[in-house]
């Protein structure tokens, strides 16, 4: 096999290991025992290896290149040493490693990944081999179905769709789209995941109007615009809505009830830690560890506030940053449905750190294009 096949090879296979690994061991009841948790961090370390010598001996990028992405590297490493959380580097590397390789493969790699992921997982709780995590909210029900948390079901579910309508959206019918409703209709019933329900709606909603109007509407431009704003508006109501919250005040305390304890446990973290420059490591109880433990659940639903107070302020920026660049290449792209999966992102990291997850996110690696040679940042041109 020639070193040109290789190279596009070896990193759709380390995504796909990757990916698949992340869904079994992080997402599943498996990850309460200890060995399959000590497992995956050695895999994950391994992987890391593994794409930084890919990097170096089989990606061919300019001196200049290497230069700002060293920088950019650093930064990433300084944060993430500090922070103890592999998740931007191994999500960095990944990026710089996959520069050769069509977007939509990309996409059709992680795809499929969460949908065997997926079906592993029910066939191992189907097959009594792992157990689920039963739990209440406003007395209704939630299974898990052999996840970790009730939600994940739902939440594999909207990646996984928006992913097909993305790779297939010229042959999507409307009669696709009302079997995704009765399926998240059936499945919502069980787990109760409001929050990626909202979510697929919204994408839904979004997409019937690009389908139906798009000879007549600039959903282009809208969805442009639209992103560029929600997301410093995003950024400075969640650093707000942590540093103000009053636990007093009848709005807020009703607000709060709403988002499952949200803005509690932000203004937690707010004051506990605060903001920090290349970002601090933070003591987290998840849902499954508080169920077997009968300790308190402690986590930072909200991706912004993750950035700026476990990240670091610098990688808010360069967070932010990357989200700019990102647009602007999608808008000259012409990417619509890239732009309106954007934006259920952006709108889902209120509630949800999901952008750090590299194996339920694939609309980021849309930064692929950054740096291949499409794009000519002289002339705004693809070649």
């Amino acid at each position: 096999m020639n070193k040109d096949k290789l190279k596009n090879i070896i990193p759709i296979l380390l995504l796909l290991f990757f990916s698949l690994k992340q869904i079994i061991v992080n997402y599943s009841t498996i990850n309460q025992y200890h060995m399959y948790s000590k497992l995956n961090h050695t895999l994950t370390f391994g992987i890391v290896f593994l794409l930084v010598f890919f990097i170096i001996f089989f990606c061919q990028y300019k001196i200049k290149q290497y230069a700002a992405i060293t920088f950019i590297g650093i930064m990433i490493v300084v944060s993430s040493f500090i922070t103890k959380d592999l998740a931007i580097v191994v999500f960095y590397l990944f990026v710089l490693a996959l520069k050769n390789i069509d977007y939509k493969k990309i996409v059709k790699t992680i795809c499929f990944s969460q949908i065997t992921g997926v079906s592993l997982i029910l066939m191992l709780f189907n097959l009594g081999l792992i157990d689920e995590r039963i739990s209440t909210r406003l007395g209704i029900v939630r299974r898990s179905y052999g996840f970790g948390h009730p939600a994940f079901l739902s939440t594999f579910y909207l990646m996984i769709v928006m992913e097909l309508f993305y790779l297939y959206e010229n042959k999507i019918k409307y009669y696709h789209i009302i079997i995704v409703v009765i399926l998240a209709e059936i499945i919502d019933r069980t787990t109760d995941g409001r929050t990626n329900m909202y979510c697929l709606f919204l994408f839904l909603f979004l997409f019937v109007i690009r389908k139906s109007f798009r000879k007549i509407l600039d959903l282009k431009t809208i969805m442009y615009v639209t992103n560029y704003i929600f997301l410093f508006l995003a950024l400075l109501c969640s650093v707000y809505l942590a540093a103000k919250f009053n636990p007093y005040n009848i709005l807020e305390a009703k607000l709060n009830s709403i988002l499952s304890n949200r803005l509690y446990l932000s203004n937690y973290f707010w004051n506990n830690y605060g903001p920090s420059l290349f970002g601090q490591p933070l003591k987290f109880i998840s849902t499954l560890e508080g169920s077997l433990t009968g300790q308190s659940v402690l986590i930072l639903d909200n991706f912004y506030l993750n950035l700026v107070i476990k990240f670091g302020l610098v990688m808010t920026g360069l967070f932010v940053g990357f989200v700019l660049k990102l647009l602007k290449l999608l808008y000259l792209r012409e990417e619509t449905t890239l732009l309106i999966i954007v934006f259920v992102f952006l709108v889902y990291s209120l509630i949800s750190p999901i952008i750090i997850n590299l194996e339920l996110n694939f609309i980021f690696f849309a930064g692929v294009f950054i740096f291949q040679k499409q794009y000519n940042p002289k002339n705004e041109q693809f070649n």
